[in-house]
């Protein structure tokens, strides 16, 4: 007997999620009946193919319609956060619950139901279990599961509990420690050897990589291939825990690694007995190892090797010294030097400097191992050495000497067999593009290797935690938006500018409050590492960022909020320009300045360029102006955000490898993208300089779909996303030329100062600053003439230095302004000056002379009076200053209705004389008075 279906008490928080199946009672090989999931009639649903998985109104239409079903399925992920607690066989003799477990339930305060059978009770709430991993105990009928599991659902509520879901993070805790506690990984652990070193899972891998049995580990590790095992997959397991126990002895960091590998599959995670196939595996492996990794060559149970005059033990540096005895004979005595042991371990060249470092493994008096490096005059001088103090080598100031010449005989006596390993300064590529160095990882075709970044706090920043798959859950909730993928896409970008010849450039997303902009960073910035921490605060100081920016190169960089300050405009060109500033040191000398290469990823409510800025910085800005226009829960964006902060830095690994396997076809996949991007209509160049970065972009999303194919994200086309941003900002929005948009800004500037520009007269004496004239020219007609100091203080500030110069000049070739024509005495040449002069009040003064024709043609203006100001009189003389009075209305000035005359108290008596009526004339006693009757007759 079966229960049927109750839909009104199922948790509205379960039903919004596309992640139901119906189910159905079927025999299973060796398993007897089991529940199978459907999401059609013959079709199988799959925890790990979202494919597969149902919306609940679907999932009820198919139950409706089928009666072959019996119920619906719930599948439980990572990404969820939820977790579903269920105890059989909990009806008792007399055909009641079993209050122990009933009330265990009731302590969740969460949705609680009965199982199908009737015989069951299970919980539904929002927690994590340890490692996402679920647990069965046959001792006490009860199941946890988090992801990897489906649930059967009914319906039938328990009486007394919630009908939502709820947090239950706590009781979650104390339920599991109860039912199942910590249980040692083997039955004596002093009988077997231990690692006495602490390893991070990256340089496990890196050891893996480079040892005996390098190709064994890769081919296992990375292809999944089970060749060398004959095709058993459990062997396989065995053989890659046993590689890993060799190096630690740690269960949750071998299934941690083991997770990393190709090998991992569904069955890892099955229940069998008292734990999971994985959890089984491990331990049985930990309980047979007979060998692990004890350090290097000098640190051990035993004194291992000596380099004369010196030996190390566990317990300390010696050194052996020739002494005399009474009755004269030569013997030697055991000094000790230092009480705590050091050695070298290896050796590396800096991949950015070329200097020489070496890698030193000491134990500190608490017995904590640890690796540093240092140079050679930190090893082989008395200052460096008693640095090493610091470190927890513990020895005295008068045996400085003594270290200082043991380092030297070992790295004499070492140096060309010592391990290689790779140290750097910065972030990037090295080795003619064979190598890309991120954080303290250096990726290359062949793998992953470990790497030091010396002096470079950046490093730790770019950095894995928590697993792929629950960033994997995260994502695809804001995937759907193709803002956020053009915005990942972008994120990719750096490591291929270099490669392709690109210059570095901007993408700013500038958005309203509450589409998601700042979460949206955390997830572009996630690809790479700490999601958080790699946000650069908008206010920080330019030498501070520029910075953090060497640090980075090839890299994204990101910069949160610039809405705060205006500051983050300066630094857009320079950025983009990839070469900072040179520098002068204190010996006189010249600091060289330094590159880069990267993409800075902003975010903000408005642009962070005005749009007086000039094209050369608008084509290298991509602006993005949409966000995430769905109103998310607020509890599904808590559970993106708080996932991608703790699951973070395995896309962008993932990324590279695509990269490398696409490193000889980049240069045409990349010209491919750049042709299939529409045409720009227009024959400036600076539109297809743009189409060049959507390229770029276009080639990033092209790896990263590829990388989100094979982990579970449903891949789209990155030419149709990228397509619609470049026809968004380019096609329908073509970039205005410099010298267009200088020409806008000088008319603007006259429009707004009109005044400014008019010729002093009699009747209209003049009591202000002036910016220039209004004269005619008898080929060009009406002109304005611009002071020209006037106008290159206005352009040079309002649009940015040293513009005027250019666009002057810009102006000339284009004939937009008059120049002066001078002939050359010797060669008769003509020469065209940009300044021309005018006569005023019998002197010359020079100006920039622009016609109004001019204007109107560039700028597209309106020309309603242009036909009058044609018509209008001319003066014979070039330079008079006779104007047209219809001139006057085409300023934004406010003209009158009629003819008005302005003239001051002591001309009152002249203006009497005058023909015109009392209403064309304005008499005033002083400036203030005048200025208000002037404003309201609408002259101002």
């Amino acid at each position: 007997m079966v229960l049927d279906v109750n839909i009104d008490p199922i948790p509205t928080e379960m039903k919004t999620l596309n992640h139901w199946a119906v189910w159905k009672t079927e025999e299973v090989k060796d398993r007897g009946d089991q529940k199978v999931s459907y999401y059609a009639e013959k079709m199988h649903s799959n925890v790990l193919k979202p494919k597969t998985w149902l919306p609940f109104e679907s999932a009820i239409d198919l139950l409706q319609k089928n009666p072959i079903f019996e119920g619906l399925s719930f599948i439980l992920t990572a990404d969820l956060g939820i977790v579903g607690v269920d105890y059989d066989n909990t009806v008792t003799e007399d055909g009641e619950f079993d209050n122990t477990k009933l009330e265990e339930l009731r302590a969740l305060h969460t949705y609680t139901e009965i199982s199908p059978s009737g015989q069951g009770i299970r919980a539904f709430c929002y927690a994590r279990l340890p490692n996402d991993k679920g647990k069965h105990s046959k001792k006490y009928d009860l199941e946890l599961y988090s992801t990897g599991k489906v649930l059967t659902v009914t319906g039938h509520h328990v009486e007394g509990t919630p009908l939502t879901l709820n947090e239950a993070q706590g009781p979650i805790n104390a339920l599991y420690d109860k039912h199942f506690p910590p249980q040692t990984s083997v039955s004596d652990d002093s009988i077997l050897p231990r690692t006495q070193m602490t390893f991070s899972d990256v340089k496990i891998i890196q050891l893996l990589e480079n040892g005996a049995y390098a190709e064994q580990f890769k081919d296992l590790f990375y292809e999944g291939d089970l060749s060398q095992y004959n095709n058993d997959h459990s062997a396989a397991d065995w053989d890659m825990c046993r590689r890993f126990i060799y190096y630690t002895q740690k269960p949750e960091q071998v299934d941690r690694l083991f997770r990393k590998s190709k090998l991992i599959r569904p069955k890892w995670d099955e229940t069998h007995g008292e734990g999971t196939y994985g959890e089984i595996t491990i331990k049985n492996c930990l309980l047979t190892r007979k060998k692990v990794y004890m350090g290097g060559p000098y640190i051990g149970k035993s004194l291992l090797t000596s380099e004369y005059p010196y030996i190390v033990t566990d317990k300390g540096i010696y050194k052996i010294k020739p002494t005399n005895s009474a009755n004269g004979d030569t013997v030697e005595s055991t000094i000790e030097i230092c009480s705590t042991p050091c050695t070298i371990i290896a050796v590396g060249r800096n991949l950015d400097n070329k200097e020489l470092l070496y890698k030193l493994l000491l134990r500190d008096p608490e017995d904590i191992e640890k690796e540093i490096w240092k140079s050679p005059s930190e090893l082989l001088q008395k200052k460096g050495v008693m640095q090493l103090q610091k470190e927890g080598l513990l020895f005295t100031e008068s045996n400085s000497g003594d270290l200082t010449d043991f380092f030297k005989i070992v790295i004499k006596n070492t140096i060309k067999t010592l391990p290689k390993e790779y140290v750097a300064s910065r972030s990037g590529w090295k080795k003619d593009f064979s190598l890309i160095v991120v954080g303290n990882r250096a990726i290359s075709a062949s793998g992953e290797a470990t790497v030091l970044q010396r002096d470079n706090p950046t490093a730790e920043l770019y950095t894995q935690k928590g697993d792929l798959n629950s960033w994997v859950g995260a994502a695809k909730e804001l995937l759907d938006y193709s803002s956020v993928r053009f915005k990942l896409y972008s994120a990719c970008a750096p490591p291929l500018l270099k490669l392709l010849n690109m210059p570095s450039f901007v993408e700013t997303q500038q958005v309203k409050s509450g589409n998601l902009k700042t979460t949206t960073g955390w997830l572009a910035a996630s690809l790479w590492g700490d999601p958080e921490r790699l946000q650069i605060n908008a206010a920080s100081t330019a030498v501070g960022i520029t910075k953090i920016v060497e640090f980075c190169t090839d890299l994204p960089i990101f910069v949160d909020e610039t809405s705060i300050t205006d500051s983050i405009k300066d630094l857009v060109y320079l950025i983009a320009n990839g070469v900072g500033r040179s520098k002068g040191n204190s010996e006189g000398g010249l600091v060289m300045p330094s590159t880069w290469s990267t993409v800075l990823l902003t975010t903000g409510e408005k642009p962070i360029l005005p749009e007086s800025a000039l094209t050369g910085q608008q084509v290298r800005v991509i602006p993005l102006r949409e966000g995430v226009n769905k109103k998310l829960k607020p509890e599904v964006v808590n559970h993106i955000q708080t996932t991608i902060k703790t699951n973070y830095g395995h896309v962008g690994v993932l990324f590279l490898r695509e990269l490398f396997k696409e490193k000889d076809n980049l240069t045409s996949l990349y010209q491919a993208f750049f042709r299939a991007f529409p045409e720009v209509e227009s024959e400036d160049i600076t539109s297809d300089r743009a189409k060049g970065y959507y390229a770029v972009i276009a080639l990033a999303g092209y790896l990263l779909e590829k990388v989100f194919e094979t982990i579970g994200i449903e891949a789209k086309d990155p030419y149709s996303v990228c397509e619609h941003y470049f026809t968004e900002n380019v096609i329908s929005n073509n970039f205005v030329p410099d010298y267009v948009k200088v020409l806008s800004a000088a008319y603007s500037w006259y429009s707004a100062n009109e005044v400014y520009f008019r010729d002093e007269e009699e009747e209209r004496p003049l009591n202000h600053e002036r910016y220039g004239w209004i004269r005619d020219d008898k080929e060009h007609g009406c002109c304005v003439c611009f002071i020209p100091d006037k106008l290159k203080k206005y352009i040079n500030i309002e649009i940015g230095p040293n513009t005027y110069e250019a666009v002057t000049d810009e102006w000339k070739n284009l004939e937009i302004l008059i120049p002066k024509t001078q002939k050359n005495k010797d060669t008769g040449a003509i020469c065209k000056l940009t300044k021309n002069q005018i006569s005023v009040d019998g002197r010359k003064e020079p100006v920039i002379k622009i016609p109004f024709d001019k204007f109107y043609e560039h700028l597209k203006l309106e020309d309603e009076n242009k036909e009058n100001l044609d018509s209008s009189e001319k003066s014979e003389d070039n330079n008079k200053p006779q104007v047209a009075e219809t001139l006057l209305t085409q300023t934004t000035f406010k003209a009158p209705s009629v003819g008005v005359q302005v003239v001051s108290i002591d001309a009152s008596e002249k203006t009497a004389e005058t023909t015109a009526t009392a209403n064309n004339i304005i008499i005033a006693s002083n400036d203030a008075e005048l200025a208000e009757i002037m404003e309201q007759e609408g002259i101002l």
